[in-house]
């Protein structure tokens, strides 16, 4: 007879590379909450944000299902992203439609990722776009023209681990 597995039993699989998360002014905390959920569930390593946001952390906690017990939130600027994720080690990629973006099925990470997502509205700002390798889109078959950030970053993130 079948049985649902619980948290014990569930196996993990092992990394071949990481993943290092960059919230751009990202405004809503359910947002980065849910994608903080996201982001241990996919083993990131590190998340950073970018801008001037604060996140009532009863909040965070209770959107991200105590997610910051595994990771939590570092505000950081672009250049000390650059002193620390040498282009060595990582490939900076921006998770943005643009007109040189490349469907995330087709990429395929040789060294780790620094993934940059952008603010609800407005994106990735064009400064860091300028400053990435590759631009990441989802490939979309509606009529809308974005997903949500969370879940765009959730399927981006399990279109990495793939």
């Amino acid at each position: 007879m079948l049985h649902q597995l619980n948290h014990e039993e569930i196996r993990i699989k092992e990394k071949e590379f990481e993943i290092i998360l960059v919230l751009c002014n990202i405004e809503k905390t359910q947002n980065v909450g849910m994608i903080l959920r996201s982001a241990v569930i996919s083993g990131v390593a590190e998340v950073y944000t970018m801008g001037e946001n604060n996140y009532p952390t009863h909040k965070l906690k209770k959107i991200s299902r105590n997610a910051e017990n595994f990771l939590s939130l570092k505000k950081n600027s672009i250049e000390c992203l650059e002193e620390n994720f040498p282009r060595e080690k990582f490939t900076w990629a921006a998770l943005e439609y643009t007109d040189e973006s490349l469907a995330i099925e087709n990429f395929k990470a040789l060294k780790n990722i620094l993934l940059f997502v952008g603010n609800e509205k407005r994106g990735i700002p064009e400064e860091i776009l300028n400053k990435t390798d590759v631009h990441l889109h989802l490939e979309m078959y509606g009529n809308i023209s974005s997903y949500n950030v969370a879940v765009a970053t959730s399927i981006a993130l399990y279109q990495l681990r793939l």
